[in-house]
């Protein structure tokens, strides 16, 4: 009966596990906005070959993240002349559907998607590199239900890398940075692609999802626009306050963090920064800035009172109150390049570099150790963020879709 009992336990301690590690990721840095997933049950060290790759497949062009949601991956890419939007089994790659809509899109470099499609209920919604906005049912299809172009509906033209705000939904609304010599951000019915309002702010919009939060009982969006970081009355769209940060091409793309009514963000290229606001019912103003934390795209991992983030490249460990930095690692094996990114599992980061280098770190205000290391992009741009869900860990590259198995203690 004893040794029964003791079965049972670790069945029921195994599952426990499993379910920790399976956690949904319906949206753009997971789904608390936080890049922060359970490290339960992954390994806490690589073997010197890394992980076991599982599977590897194409699936298009482009820089969005990856979402799975009930073990169903849904990427979001651009292939040839069409913005593509493909559910895969998350265990073995079958593609369970796939649809699209023509685009014309292309950048100065090349054509692909940005933003990070949205899961929400029976429904997904994707931004498009050219503004294209689009509602698709989870059951499959192939063709949006709706789809509305934000920039041809509002007069606004295109920012110079594409469109890269991803669809923030509260309710039935969904809000999205738009374009310039127009509103800088719209608010959007999501049954229908009916535009609720347009912002008072004007663009150019920046490339950052926006966040919300709540001030004194006034519901505020945070835009982290191409010019400004700028609060929205959520209900009208009604400017209430402006901070000036620009840098040069005026790509702002790091996500608002937000806690207990203060706000930052960072940029990068020739003046880039880091800003700290203060939120009152006033207004805002600015707590603290310095360059100790110039990212490009990729938002630092709020835990506790410390910033995780990469500089440049560099990886750092930095105070919430103050900028101040903790630490930093200077090794060249750990930097990540300007469009790495990383993410939270425990006290371990998953780091990619642009280069298509994954590392495993084991990281605290103490001190930083790397915990393993392999490549699986031979490339210059890999700007899509890691995710983790049941055990997998899934890699998007400039056109490739990886999984490798990171499980503690299995063989799958």
């Amino acid at each position: 009966m004893k040794r029964l009992s003791t079965i049972l336990l670790t069945t029921c301690i195994l599952a426990m596990t499993a379910v920790a590690a399976a956690e949904d990721w319906p949206q753009w840095r997971g789904p608390r906005g936080d890049n922060i997933t359970s490290g339960e049950g992954l390994l806490t060290a690589w073997p010197a070959e890394g992980p076991r790759e599982v599977w590897r497949v194409e699936v298009g062009s482009g820089y969005s993240t990856p979402v799975i949601v009930d073990g169903v991956l849904y990427v979001f890419a651009q292939d040839s002349q069409a913005d593509t939007l493909i559910a895969l089994s998350a265990d073995d790659r079958k593609v369970l559907w796939r649809g699209s809509y023509p685009t014309a899109f292309r950048d100065r470099q090349q054509f692909g998607t940005r933003a990070t499609p949205t899961v929400d209920g029976d429904r997904i919604y994707t931004h498009g590199g050219g503004g294209d906005l689009a509602c698709w049912s989870r059951g499959g299809g192939t063709e949006p239900l709706w789809r509305t172009n934000i920039l041809q509906k509002v007069g606004a033209k295109g920012i110079t890398w594409g469109t890269a705000s991803s669809p923030l939904i509260i309710g039935e609304v969904i809000y999205v940075q738009a374009g310039k010599e127009g509103p800088l951000a719209v608010a959007v019915n999501k049954a229908n692609g009916e535009i609720l309002w347009q912002s008072e702010a004007r663009g150019p919009a920046g490339y950052a999802t926006i966040a919300a939060t709540t001030v004194n009982g006034r519901d505020q969006l945070l835009v982290f626009g191409g010019t400004a970081l700028v609060g929205l009355d959520r209900q009208t769209g009604k400017t209430l306050w402006s901070v000036p940060i620009e840098t040069e091409w005026q790509v702002n793309a790091t996500t608002p963090i937000i806690r207990d009514d203060r706000a930052f963000v960072t940029n990068e290229y020739r003046n880039g920064k880091a800003l700290m606001v203060a939120l009152s019912p006033a207004g805002a103003t600015t707590a603290w800035e310095n360059t100790e934390i110039q990212c490009r795209f990729t938002t630092p991992i709020l835990e506790g009172d410390v910033m995780y983030a990469h500089s440049r490249g560099k990886l750092k460990c930095v105070r919430w109150a103050d900028g101040s930095v903790v630490w930093a690692c200077d090794d060249p094996k750990l930097n990540l390049g300007i469009g790495g990114s990383l993410i939270r599992a425990g006290d371990l980061l998953i780091t990619l570099s642009e280069q298509g280098v994954l590392s495993l770190v084991r990281a605290t205000p103490e001190g930083w150790s790397l915990q393993g290391q392999m490549r699986v992009f031979s490339e210059k741009q890999v700007w899509s963020s890691p995710v983790v869900y049941n055990g997998r860990l899934y890699v998007k590259g400039s056109r490739e879709l990886v999984c490798l198995d990171i499980a503690a203690g299995t063989d799958r």
